[in-house]
């Protein structure tokens, strides 16, 4: 087991959308940090989720292992999708975490593809408005 206190403070998540993307970055670099990034990269992009019970023995318990950070790291929302998966399927709760806030959808892909084409900057800093 790691103690992830000596690594690194993994970041809470709200639940609320606009909050996604920052939380998404950060945990998945404390996964990179513990060897679970292709683990939870082949979860969210799987095209069908496999059943945890056909997962190798290591796999199943990395899943449990995410499971038990994620329910310590989600509130709101995101905490009743968790809470909606069978007990211990960390990937599973990755895989539809991914599906509800960050869909690869043509319905979300064309307001992000507006707002790259008719930008609105004001004065602040350009990287403000990114």
């Amino acid at each position: 087991m790691l103690d992830l206190k000596a690594v690194a403070k993994p970041p809470t998540f709200s639940g609320a959308e606009k909050d996604f993307a920052e939380w998404r970055f950060k945990i998945e670099n404390v996964f990179l940090m513990i060897s679970l990034d292709n683990v939870m990269k082949g979860a969210a992009d799987a095209a069908e989720f496999t059943s945890e019970d056909l997962l190798p023995l290591g796999q199943k318990e990395q899943s449990r292992f995410v499971c038990g950070l994620l329910v310590q790291l989600l509130s709101g929302k995101a905490l009743a999708i968790l809470r909606l998966c069978p007990r211990g399927e960390g990937l599973l709760v990755w895989r539809r975490l991914i599906a509800h806030y960050a869909p690869k959808t043509t319905a979300r892909a064309m307001p992000v593809l507006a707002g790259l084409l008719t930008p609105k900057w004001s004065e602040a800093m350009f990287i403000d408005e990114l």
